[in-house]
């Protein structure tokens, strides 16, 4: 299993396209590596990056799990809302764990979490230029 972050930390950097492909490379090569990509952090880019998740590498898609959720670009850290696409396999095995070991989220977090997502997406370029400011202050 390889665990892929797309940023490092939100006030470091994030992995290029190009480095993504490259990776890519070897893992496509090495075909009984599973992958986690975890792409919490989807919507916080500096540096003009731009999101670029392995899953969009076709030859990789049925061997990658991508997580995420609202916590990071949605301000949204208390409610524990994440979510994760993959093959069904992986999925349904997810579902039947999950089911039996927590309780599911309020009907409030989920309600919330699906208007974050659905709804305009201007919040998260206030915020991500607000975090910009505070990554060139500290860094």
């Amino acid at each position: 299993m390889v665990n892929i972050k797309f940023t490092i930390k939100p006030y470091r950097r994030s992995y290029t396209k190009a480095e993504i492909k490259k990776l890519s490379q070897v893992l496509i090569k090495n075909k009984k590596i599973q992958i986690l990509s975890d792409d919490i952090y989807e919507h916080i880019t500096y540096d003009k990056s731009k999101f670029f998740t392995i899953a969009q590498i076709s030859s990789l898609k049925n061997r990658t799990l991508t997580m995420n959720g609202v916590s990071k670009s949605y301000a949204m850290t208390g409610w524990r809302i994440g979510y994760a696409g993959g093959p069904k396999e992986i999925i349904k095995a997810i579902r039947k764990v999950q089911s039996q070991s927590t309780s599911n989220p309020s009907s409030v977090s989920q309600a919330a979490a699906v208007e974050a997502l659905n709804g305009t997406q201007k919040f998260i370029k206030i915020r991500s230029k607000e975090f910009k400011k505070r990554r060139v202050f500290c860094c």
